[in-house]
């Protein structure tokens, strides 16, 4: 054994009937300690009433003498809860009880590091209740789930008892030291040589604090009140040690996010511990949700072994809840794959803990979010033996990442696995990439996917097989009543062109979607979506030749805008005189003509005219917005007069041809007119393929093509938020090169998080190491206000090697989106 080994103590307490296990305990320690001691540095005893000398006091008196020494608690109950411990009066029921008492004084008092309790399975006959022993247990085991501050985890066999001890065991052991660092220069042997020592005294420990930080310590401890003034960094540099202690047993204690600043402000002033890196990284994984702590600095500051990362996978297995949580999330960005503490957190053991049905919600959704974008081959057969075992709503989840790792691998066969295990949610990004390249997918796999149970697969492979002419007449019949409405008119569509076309009042059925009714009983009305229906009927009026879609508009004027939009979109080039002339008077004329065709018919009311230009304003933007997308169409640049006229006198909906328009022919001034632009109120025939749920993107697209040149004034510009994101994300790395270090500070200082963020990620993305360094010097040094998660991502950049940084951005942008 190496002169370097610390001494760690564990009392094992129990009620009698337990001896097998305790029994395991001591054979799972001894086991640990020759495995690990020397690489940890450390070797655990297990204490426990046998190991208790004779003497004159009474018996749980000298046992809680020994129990004093212990810096961890494991307790065992099963069908005993004990007896009392003495005859006196102590208040306690039993020893067992007294020993956990006097454990949860110690945490509070700091000198106890942290306790964990196991229950074995008590089998009550079915009719029977158990005896007040039983109860008492069973009491105190919900006592602890509902105070929720005690780890506890249940077992049925002493072998299984086993393998949580050496897991519990294992984690005490890579929580206590620190993984693959050497002690740092100037702690000799003698300060971290265990002392065993007969009696009471409890052992000698190793240093608490590292070198440097007892250097700190000892520098302004001599330090005169009067002539020499703390500064605010040292104080937080206290902190920060006081944050650096094992916080086990503790309130959770991390540095504050203001000193965390405040110490990386002054972080070329100062020289850090090891411990004090390993406290700044666990503050800055804490955070990172809102990533408002430095973090990439200390990770590379705490790299020994060219592992930078190794405390995040770590943290990842065996840290709280809220460190697995946020390490995940790193583990996502960094790339890595499912990290491995060898030989107990196997990936089995680590996927088992995320994944299990014993697994927290948030753990399993974060764990499910990284392994579809990092998981490996490797991985899949660990996750299909959990899914084996899993309840439904968590098997489809975990089918869901096995698809997604099989489709970065063989796209033919994630689809395979996703029919025959009945995959329903395949996250879209992934159903994009799987029909990015349709020549690689063959017919016979397309035709298993028509009964996929994923939406999205089964309306790619209908659109590819209704291309290849492969989709068959009683394949295309079945998908008349899929949930998907898009695959029904796909269907309709298909049997269109057969020699069986669905006779009209079917189609209206089959593509007609029914809605949640209103009233009650009899009364009850059902309300109906007819946008896929009015799809089938476009396409119709697409196959008419010019003089019959002419007639359709003359009968119906401009109060079926369904043959004027068809008519203006297939004609569009022999009819642009009249588009132009009726966008030039908002189709007043049309209208009027309209309203004194219908005035003639007999019978008709006498209020009309007023009831019609009642509404008069609806149907003029529907008729200016469809007739200037048309316009918009021919792409004539002399057009460019009326489109703003047009856009200035009517509140237009945008469309991907006026977007296109401008962004082609416009300056400077159609900025704000883009800005401007009406969503679109509803669905229409060439709308269900443009995705205007994100609109801002497709704005900021053509803002950009007219800005291009004036990039300074397009940031100073009043554009609403969504686009001004939408902006940074398409901007080229070459603009954010050529603005000036002052212009990018002033951006890093605009008050919405995420423009921020998304700000300072394409700054990492796209500058150099060396600039991104001064940028963040200059910002942080200023007397002014700063934002914490502008700096947090210029660390990034100027922590990391360029190809690792620019690598994590593109992940975050994609977490980011998720």
């Amino acid at each position: 054994m190496s002169e370097n080994i610390k001494i760690v103590r564990i009392f094992i307490g129990s009620p009698s009937g337990l001896e097998d296990e305790r029994r395991a305990a001591r054979e799972i320690v001894q086991e640990v300690n020759q495995a690990h001691s020397e690489h940890w540095g450390c070797q655990f005893k297990l204490v426990g009433w046998e190991d208790t000398i004779p003497g004159y006091q009474r018996p749980q008196s000298r046992i809680n003498v020994d129990l004093d020494k212990c810096q961890y608690f494991v307790g065992i109950l099963w069908n005993r809860w004990g007896t009392k411990p003495d005859l006196d009066d102590s208040g306690f029921t039993s020893g067992f009880e007294e020993e956990f008492c006097r454990a949860r004084d110690l945490i509070a008092a700091g000198s106890m590091k942290d306790i964990a309790l196991y229950f074995k399975a008590v089998d009550v006959p079915a009719g029977l209740e158990p005896g007040p022993e039983i109860k008492k247990v069973k009491d105190f085991r919900t006592q602890c789930i509902d105070e929720k501050r005690i780890f506890f985890r249940d077992f049925t066999e002493t072998a299984d008892f086993g393998d949580l001890i050496r897991s519990k065991v294992t984690e005490i052991g890579w929580r206590e030291f620190e993984i693959h660092t050497p002690p740092e220069p100037g702690n000799s042997e003698a300060e971290q040589s265990p002392q065993e020592n007969a009696g009471d005294k409890a052992p000698a420990d190793a240093k608490f604090f590292d070198q440097k930080a007892i250097d700190f310590i000892s520098v302004m401890s001599n330090r005169s009140r009067e002539n020499e003034q703390i500064n605010p960094h040292e104080v937080a540099r206290f902190r920060l040690i006081a944050a650096s202690l094992q916080r086990s047993g503790n309130d959770e204690l991390y540095l504050g996010n203001h000193d965390a600043n405040l110490i990386f402000r002054h972080r070329k002033e100062i020289s850090l511990s090891f411990q004090e890196s390993r406290a700044l990284v666990d503050c800055g994984i804490v955070g990172f949700d809102h990533q408002n702590v430095p973090l990439w600095r200390w990770l590379i500051a705490m790299d020994t072994k060219n592992e930078p990362f190794k405390r995040v996978e770590i943290l990842a297995i065996i840290g709280n809840t809220e460190e697995r949580k946020n390490a995940i999330k790193l583990l996502q960005i960094l790339g890595k794959t499912v990290p491995e503490l060898m030989p107990y957190f196997t990936k089995e053991v680590v996927l088992t803990g995320w994944l299990d049905s014993e697994a927290s919600n948030q753990i399993f959704d974060l764990a499910f979010q990284f392994l579809s974008y990092n998981g490996t081959r490797e991985d899949v057969e660990i996750i299909e033996k959990i899914a084996a075992d899993a309840p439904v709503d968590k098997k489809a989840k975990l089918d869901a990442i096995v698809a997604s790792i099989k489709t970065r691998s063989s796209h033919e066969e994630a689809l395979k696995f996703i029919c025959a295990s009945s995959v329903e949610k395949v996250p879209e990004t992934f159903v994009d990439a799987i029909f990015s390249t349709p020549s690689a997918l063959s017919t016979d796999v397309l035709a298993l996917c028509v009964a996929a149970k994923s939406g999205g697969v089964r309306l790619r492979a209908v659109k590819l097989l209704i291309e290849r002419g492969e989709l068959a007449e009683a394949a295309a019949h079945n998908l008349l009543s899929d949930s998907n409405h898009q695959i029904r008119l796909l269907a309709v569509e298909c049997l269109q062109v057969s020699d069986n076309p669905l006779p009209s009042d079917t189609v209206r059925t089959v593509l007609t979607i029914k809605k949640g009714g209103r009233g009650l009983g009899l009364l009850q009305s059902v309300e109906t979506d007819a946008t896929y229906y009015d799809c089938y009927l476009a396409n119709r009026l697409k196959e008419l030749d010019l003089d019959q879609l002419k007639e359709r508009v003359s009968e119906a004027g401009v109060f079926n805008d369904k043959e004027l939009f068809t008519l203006y979109g297939k004609f569009g080039k022999k009819l642009s005189d009249d588009i132009r002339v009726n966008l030039r008077n908002r189709f007043a004329s049309m209208f009027e003509a309209s309203v004194k065709k219908v005035e003639a018919i007999p019978g008709i009311k006498e209020d009309y005219r007023t009831q019609i230009y009642g509404i008069w304003d609806f149907y003029q933007k529907k008729l200016c917005s469809g007739a200037l997308a048309a316009l918009c169409g021919l792409k004539i640049r002399t057009d460019i007069g009326l489109v703003r006229a047009t856009l200035d006198a009517i509140e237009i909906e945008l469309s991907p041809e006026l977007l296109a328009y401008l962004a082609k022919f416009g300056d400077w001034s159609d900025v704000v007119r883009i800005e401007r632009l009406a969503s679109p109120s509803s669905g229409g025939p060439g709308l269900l393929d443009f995705s205007y749920n994100t609109f801002a993107n497709e704005k900021a697209v053509a803002i950009f093509e007219i800005g291009k040149s004036r990039i300074a004034d397009l940031l100073n510009a009043e554009l609403s938020l969504p686009i001004r994101k939408s902006l940074t994300k398409v901007f080229p790395r070459s603009v954010f090169v050529n603005l000036s270090n002052d212009t990018i500070i002033e951006e890093l200082d605009k008050k919405d998080d995420e423009y921020r963020i998304i700000f300072s990620l394409r700054c990492v993305e796209s500058l150099s190491k060396e600039r991104i360094e001064k940028i963040l010097d200059l910002y942080i040094e200023r007397d002014t206000h700063r934002y914490y998660n502008s700096i947090h991502w210029l660390d990034l950049g100027a922590s990391l090697s360029k190809k690792q940084a620019s690598a994590i951005v593109r992940r975050e942008m994609v977490r980011r989106s998720q």
